[in-house]
Formats: C-alpha cells, sequence, structure tokens
C-alpha cells in the first residue's frame, strides 16, 4: 500500500516533462547570476537596421551661374557648408566672362557708341530739345530723328557697359542651410553649372538600404543615433536603388534634440512581415548534431531544452517553428543553461 501511493505521488511529476525533454531546477538566485533572459515566442520583433541622414529631396534646392563668368565675393564673403542663408541675400557676383576678341569688339563698339551720345547730346542743346519729351507728330521731323538717334546710343552704352563691366547678382531662392559651395574667388563658373546647394528649413530625411522582402519599410516609426537620441519618422516611400541593387526605403524626420548632419549614421528599427514561424535572436538556438533546440521557462524554477525547426536569418535573427505562442524562450544566458545541463 505504501509503495502505491508512493508511486501515485510521482505520477505528476513523471508528466511534467514530456519524453526525450531535459529539465533543469533553478532558484531565483541562480538564474540572477546566469544573467538570464526570456521572451514570449509571439513577442513583436523589431530589427534595428543601420540608416543614414540624407538631404530629403523634396527640399533640395540648386542654385546654378545663368551665364559663364568670374566670381567675386559679396561684402560679406562667401556662404560656406552649414552657413544659414536668408531668402534674396546676395550670395556672389558673377562677371560674365568674355574672350579677348568679343571684349576688343565691344570695346570699339563702345566707344562708337560714346561718340554717338556725345553728339546727341550736342544737338539736342543746340535746337533747346527737351530730352525728356515724348515723340509726337507734332513735333518737328529733325527733333524727332534727333531724339530717337540719341535714346537708341544711350540704351546700347547702357547695354555695353554692363556687358564689360557690370556683374550679375547671385541670390538665395529662399531661406536654407548651405549644403555644399563650390563659391571660390576668381573662379570662372560655366553657364548651367551648379555652385550651392541648399536644404531648405527641416529638409534632411532617413534613408534605409535592405535587402529581401522580409522587412516591412512601412512600418519604420522612429530610428535612434549612436549617442541614443530617439528621431521620430514618417514613411515616404520605397524603391529599388539601382547602384547597389537594394531596396531603398525614405522617411521623413521630425524633430530632433540634437542636430542631424546629412551622412550621419543611425539605427532604424523595422518589423519584418508575417511569415511562418516565431522570430527570435538567434543566439536563443542550441545546436545539437543536425538538431535544434531552444531552452524554455515553463514555470517560475522549471526550465525545459525542447527540440524545434528553425532557420537562421543573416541579421542575428532565426525564424522558429514548433513552438505555442505563449511560450516564454530563454534569449540571453542559454549556453550557460546547456552547460548546466550536460
Amino acid at each position: 500500500m505504501i509503495r502505491a501511493a508512493a508511486l501515485l505521488l510521482c505520477l505528476p511529476l513523471l508528466a511534467w516533462a514530456a519524453p526525450g525533454e531535459r529539465v533543469l531546477q533553478l532558484d531565483k538566485a541562480e538564474q540572477r547570476r546566469l544573467q538570464l533572459r526570456t521572451q514570449r515566442a509571439d513577442a513583436p520583433a523589431t530589427v534595428l537596421l543601420p540608416a543614414r541622414v540624407v538631404v530629403d529631396p523634396r527640399r533640395h534646392l540648386r542654385v546654378t551661374s545663368i551665364q559663364a563668368g568670374t566670381l567675386e565675393p559679396p561684402p560679406g564673403g562667401f556662404a560656406v557648408a552649414g552657413d544659414t542663408v536668408a531668402a534674396g541675400q546676395l550670395l556672389a557676383w558673377l562677371r560674365p566672362a568674355l574672350t579677348a576678341p568679343q571684349r576688343r569688339d565691344l570695346e570699339a563698339e563702345r566707344v562708337g557708341v560714346e561718340r554717338d551720345v556725345q553728339l546727341g547730346r550736342l544737338q539736342i542743346e543746340r535746337y533747346s530739345i527737351d530730352e525728356a519729351e515724348n515723340l509726337d507728330i507734332r513735333l518737328p521731323t529733325p527733333s524727332i530723328q534727333i531724339l530717337t538717334d540719341y535714346r537708341i546710343a544711350k540704351a546700347r552704352q547702357l547695354e555695353l557697359r554692363h556687358a564689360l563691366d557690370g556683374r550679375v547678382a547671385i541670390r538665395a531662392p529662399a531661406s536654407a542651410i548651405v549644403l555644399r559651395s563650390g563659391l571660390r574667388s576668381g573662379r570662372v563658373a560655366a553657364e548651367g553649372e551648379t555652385l550651392l546647394e541648399l536644404n531648405s528649413s527641416g529638409g534632411v530625411a532617413v534613408e534605409l538600404l535592405f535587402d529581401g522582402d522580409d522587412y516591412d519599410s512601412a512600418s519604420g516609426s522612429e530610428a535612434w543615433t549612436l549617442q541614443g537620441g530617439r528621431l521620430p519618422l514618417s514613411f515616404l516611400g520605397e524603391t529599388l536603388d539601382p547602384v547597389s541593387r537594394s531596396r531603398r526605403a525614405l522617411y521623413a524626420a521630425g524633430a530632433s534634440l540634437q542636430p542631424l548632419a546629412v551622412g550621419q549614421p543611425l539605427r532604424l528599427g523595422l518589423s519584418r512581415r508575417a511569415q511562418a514561424g516565431w522570430l527570435l535572436p538567434a543566439r536563443s538556438l542550441q545546436a545539437r548534431g543536425d538538431r535544434q533546440f531552444v531552452w524554455l521557462h515553463e514555470a517560475a524554477e522549471r526550465f525545459v531544452l525542447r527540440q524545434v525547426s528553425a532557420t537562421v536569418l543573416p541579421d542575428g535573427w532565426a525564424r522558429v517553428a514548433g513552438l505555442a505562442p505563449d511560450s516564454r524562450v530563454v534569449t540571453e544566458g542559454s549556453a550557460a543553461l546547456s552547460g548546466r545541463g550536460s
């Protein structure tokens, strides 16, 4: 009778572990010493991927040279990368470039035009003609001819003066931050050449390059700087980068407590697309030959080694099948448990 009662008391303990499973009993102090960490099998897994700060293409401005010429600095000097410029601010002077033959021909023409202006002035004074008078048929024909020739000569004189001595003002199209500047005193700029690249206020974005279809790029809502600063994001779109042949996701950057610089590295959190199996850190797996196992935390002080089917992914994660959704898997310290259980 006593033996039968003892056997009945042991039955629950024998049923507690399935055949082939290894069981460890560890008190809380020992669990803390081994620095064990666990998570549910169905816990949402956010993967941190490397990203970087780029110029927001929606707010990228370019200042170009409208014609070939030599650059000259404004009174305050040229703006450099990092400077803030106001809309309409003078950024540089552009003196049109002329070849030696062109300049010689224009100088000769200017001499002739200035002579015509002087002769017209003498005739106006001689015949007491009002220089500002509107041309009218009531005026004598000679007076009309004198005024017409004088005004044509004056207009051409102004054009030649601008062509030979004048400068073209290059101004900022909007309030912005200078990203890159090609302004140098005495430098000859070609027609249509980009002189400055500007970034209007708040015009930075975050770029993420990744491979495969596992990641849901639209799920990205925040990134972190290497110093731990948080940056909220808004998904803009996803394209295929033709150079790297990777997927390229772009996010608008929200307000940040720290200034962001173009090219600055970040870590961006993405969720994986729903697939069969649970996503767990690859370090959770314990291999024995061609079989794979995970440690489950089944009770307060009870750990069970369970065989699973797993596919290791290239970014430190694994897709694991054969677990119930509420299974609590050891993700930190599983190797230490295997050492204790051997």
